[in-house]
Formats: structure tokens, sequence, C-alpha cells
């Protein structure tokens, strides 16, 4: 599908809002239940944001092969997308359970 017809189309994303009970916890074993919301975010928005994260993320991991001399054999990154159609990598230490986060799996062409 070309950027053109990508321009028209929306996609539903749910994200998470503000806690249930409106406070702000930063005890990471007493993790808030957060309420959701659903928003349309443009498809064109999303891809032009998804091709900019897979190609700084490749970039990076062609960089560190000729830095050590190695092929990575397959890399898997959880990103998040936001309500704003942005895409961003979910750190060390986010869990996720209940997240929307999606998997992205890179495998060496053979």
């Amino acid at each position: 599908m070309s950027n053109e017809q990508l321009s028209d189309e929306q996609l539903w994303i749910v994200t998470a809002s503000e806690p249930v009970d409106g406070s702000k916890s930063g005890n990471p074993y007493h993790p808030q239940k957060l309420a959701s919301q659903a928003v349309q975010v443009s498809a064109a928005v999303l891809q032009t944001n998804m091709s900019r994260f897979i190609r700084v993320v490749g970039g990076i991991f062609q960089q560190a092969e000729a830095a050590v001399g190695m092929e990575l054999e397959e890399v898997k990154l959880s990103v998040e997308v936001t309500a704003e159609g942005d895409v961003k990598l979910m750190g060390s230490g986010v869990g996720l359970e209940g997240k929307g986060a999606i998997e992205l799996t890179f495998k060496r062409k053979q």
C-alpha cells in the first residue's frame, strides 16, 4: 500500500491514560491501575514513525557489528505506540503486563 493510499487510513490505538484513582505512585511494587482510552492515529504517520525507528535501530546494530566484527543473528525489541503515533523502544524494567507492546524480531537474511 502506498503512502497516498495510507493518507486517508486511520488506526485505532488503545492507550493508558491517568491513574484510575488519580494518584501518582512511583512504587514499582504497587503498580497503578490506569484507565484506557481509544484514539485514532493516521496510518501514514504511524508508517513514517515506524520506518524512522527501524532505520535508526538498524543503523545502530550495523555499527555495532562493524565495531566488533561479529554478526547478530537475531534481535528482539519491544516497542510502544503512543496516542500520537510515536514509536518508542521499551526499556529495561518496564513491565509489559497490561501494555500493548509490539515485539519486533529482526533476523538476518539467509
